[in-house]
């Protein structure tokens, strides 16, 4: 193995082990309670289930491309990530919607087995083009038992830790690997992924203030929806063809 591939293995072993040994972490039942609550023609929590659908055409926009030939072509094995990104983002869209329409710990489980996949990816796709093309394949099949079950521990065991450190722990690990890389290959802008991925943490934080602010017209979470599949469309943006 080189020494990028055992530092990335490393990376990734102690992740585990933070996800076993740390302390764990309930869901806080506020989370659910979201700031934007109306319904339009009979759709409940509208403007957080309908700005879904910005995932879901991001997905399908991106699998429609990719069979058009409009992407790069880096190889055959790469081709499965990107097309896994894509439907991960799909099944995000799909999965919170469900959960919007009637949000509590269940439904909840959907939106987040959705965002396991598409951290996997990312993960997979950061391995394969700044590790080795090898190395990426191995962490995919690895993050596509890994994440969905740190959904699963959370659903069966009450533990959100384990997603918690897939998803904070896995954007660490994207950016000691940036920082570390040598490589020139082309991929996708993991730092606009970074940067736009955080501001919509931070506007989802802000729910509330962001509703009373804008005087009920836009809820922090709906914009966290927004910008995070704005993120997905600047992250693959790189790899399209030019006309």
């Amino acid at each position: 193995m080189s020494k990028s591939e055992i530092s990335f293995l490393s990376g990734l072993i102690i992740l585990i082990l933070l996800a076993i040994f740390l302390p764990s972490i309930e869901q806080n039942q506020n989370y659910h309670n979201f700031a934007d609550q109306r319904t339009l023609f009979g759709v409940r929590n509208a403007f957080d289930t309908l700005s879904n659908l910005a995932f879901i055409m991001v997905g399908i926009l991106g699998l429609v491309n990719f069979y058009n030939n409009q992407y790069i072509k880096i190889s055959n094995s790469f081709s499965v990530i990107l097309n896994l990104f894509f439907i991960a983002i799909i099944l995000t869209g799909l999965g919170s919607s469900f959960y919007h329409q009637n949000p509590n710990n269940f439904t909840l489980v959907f939106d987040r087995l959705g965002m396991s996949l598409v951290f996997a990816s990312v993960l997979a796709m950061l391995a394969y083009l700044k590790i080795s093309p090898r190395f990426g394949l191995h962490t995919l099949a690895e993050l596509l038992i890994l994440a969905p079950l740190t959904v699963l521990i959370w659903k069966f065991n009450g533990n959100l830790t384990p997603y918690a450190v897939l998803q904070f722990g896995g954007i660490i690990l994207l950016i000691l690997t940036l920082l570390l890389s040598k490589s020139q290959r082309r991929s996708p802008c993991f730092t606009s992924l970074i940067i736009l991925y955080g501001i919509a943490k931070l506007v989802e934080f802000y729910d509330v203030q962001i509703f009373t602010l804008t005087q009920n017209l836009i809820s922090g979470h709906t914009l966290k929806h927004l910008i995070a599949a704005l993120a997905a469309i600047v992250f693959i943006s790189p790899l399209k063809l030019k006309n």
